[in-house]
């Protein structure tokens, strides 16, 4: 019997891969159940000149008349959800010129000498994910655990996480004088899930709203 060749793949690649926007969606419903509905996360996706998809991750509060803030953006090739770029305050500002550079279709790579840089005419996806692989900054993920952590990184910033409770103490305080119930973005009573609740948002949950 001829011997088995051992397989020759990293164990990152698995059956189960999670997009940005997946991981995105569960951080919204997240923030509703931590939030008792008062914080909600509205999730925008833009095609940009057919080959990129950007998507933005804002924080709304309903009852401060739809009050939005955005916590970062993310930005992948349209036919490759990996490798992605998050733009977000909590990173320095080179390594949020890369995400930029990415949407105007180049990127800067630097080659040893921190002084040297090429510019990168993007062709294939294939090669667009090569190359951007290659690009060491702190807000690229090429893969869904480096986007997770990334997401962790940014929500648990000083910057999130002061906005989060400035904009609670102002929704609590007009809740307050106004005695309103906390709704949802579509102006109906929120009826919040167990806390306990495992479920997956769905495509047509009102807490993502797409935006051609």
């Amino acid at each position: 019997m001829a011997e088995q060749v051992k397989s020759l793949w990293p164990t990152q690649i698995r059956p189960h891969i999670l997009s940005p926007i997946t991981i995105l969606k569960a951080q919204a419903e997240a923030l509703v159940r931590q939030t008792g509905g008062i914080l909600l996360a509205d999730i925008k996706r833009k095609e940009i000149e057919g080959e990129k998809v950007e998507l933005a991750f804002e924080i709304v509060v309903p009852v401060l008349d739809g009050y939005r803030q955005r916590i970062l953006n993310v930005a992948h090739d349209k036919d490759l959800p990996y490798p992605c770029i998050v733009d977000a305050e909590v990173f320095k500002n080179s390594d949020r010129e890369q995400f930029r550079n990415f949407l105007e279709g180049g990127l800067k790579f630097s080659f040893g000498d921190a002084n040297k840089t090429e510019s990168v005419e993007f062709t294939s996806p294939i090669i667009k994910a090569g190359r951007l692989s290659r690009l060491q900054v702190a807000n690229k993920a090429d893969s869904d655990v480096e986007f997770t952590d990334i997401i962790a990184k940014v929500l648990q910033s000083p910057q999130v996480l002061s906005t989060a409770q400035s904009l609670i103490a102002r929704a609590s305080e007009a809740l307050a004088e106004n005695e309103q119930p906390v709704q949802t973005l579509d102006n109906e009573l929120l009826e919040l899930p167990p806390a306990d609740s495992t479920d997956e948002l769905s495509e047509g949950e009102n807490l993502v709203e797409e935006s051609e």
